[in-house]
């Protein structure tokens, strides 16, 4: 009599054990769901706009037209920075060295900020100096002809056009 309540008082502390073990691995799991979801919406992914290194995109607005320039900031955490490619950005790729850029340049007629965007025109963004020693400006703009050739150059054929944007956005100025 006594082996079988020993046994029948195992079985119950068993599964209690169990029953433990298994709160503790859902309270785990959501702990660590809420975690990743924190921490996503909270700055754990990368900026949508940020590039590579000091290299970003920034929407400057004209009037009720937004447009997008590449910006280079001028010191790590630094508000100030220079436009690299002027509006309006619409195409970005990079590798570790390379930046490349798709713009439809902007009418800057008084009053007319729009992109013209039968005009396409592509610029290269030597990061590291490989190419352009001599220089300190960007290489464009350049003609779509231009532009593949000196991708063959530099042997950067592969880099894509991976963020896209659009030529323009209209805003609503507040009064």
């Amino acid at each position: 009599m006594l082996r079988i309540l020993h046994y029948a008082k195992r079985d119950v502390i068993s599964k209690k054990l169990l029953m433990q073990n298994r709160s503790l691995f859902c309270s785990t799991a959501v702990v660590l769901l809420l975690l990743s979801v924190i921490f996503y919406a909270c700055g754990g992914r990368k900026e949508p706009d940020h590039i590579i290194g000091r290299y970003k995109i920034s929407r400057t607005i004209y009037g009720e037209i937004m447009l997008n320039e590449l910006h280079k900031q001028f010191q790590d955490n630094s508000n100030g920075s220079g436009v690299e490619v002027p509006p309006s950005v619409v195409g970005v790729g990079n590798n570790e060295d390379f930046i490349i850029v798709r713009q439809h340049p902007v009418n800057r007629e008084p009053g007319s900020y729009m992109p013209d965007t039968t005009i396409t025109n592509y610029y290269i963004v030597d990061m590291n100096n490989k190419y352009r020693n001599y220089l300190e400006m960007n290489i464009g703009p350049l003609t779509k002809n231009e532009f593949d050739s000196l991708r063959s150059i530099f042997k950067i054929e592969s880099i894509p056009f991976d963020r896209n944007y659009p030529a323009y956005r209209k805003v609503k100025i507040a009064d």
